[in-house]
């Protein structure tokens, strides 16, 4: 049996493991970007739907902000979100956001 260097065989496992993490990272990217058309997609029926809420509540004399409503949303989505172990951080983050780009379809921005 041959005896090899031990530095070397080290180099050898970093070089490998910098590989695969690598590869899983790309992956990972590549699931991203596979996901991507369809988030952008959710988020243009979002809006459509919240500029047409928005000329509804303005026919209707209603206020375009309803604060208690937003909040309702938000929680629920977070809830939901937890429930699949997504971060609750993240979830209320990404759902503020949500709200802000509806107010502003809502006022026809």
């Amino acid at each position: 049996m041959q005896v090899r260097n031990p530095r070397i065989v080290l180099d050898e496992g970093r070089k490998r493991i910098d590989s695969l993490n690598e590869t899983m990272i790309e992956l990972l990217r590549m699931g991203a970007r596979a996901n991507s058309p369809v988030i952008r997609e959710m988020l243009k029926i979002r809006t459509d739907v919240a500029a047409t809420l928005g000329q509804a509540k303005r026919e209707l004399g209603l206020p375009l902000i309803d604060e208690e409503r937003e909040a309702q949303v938000v929680n629920g989505a977070v809830r939901k979100a937890a429930a699949i172990g997504v971060n609750e951080k993240r979830a209320r983050l990404l759902m503020v956001i949500a709200i802000k780009s509806a107010r502003k379809a809502q006022e026809g921005m």
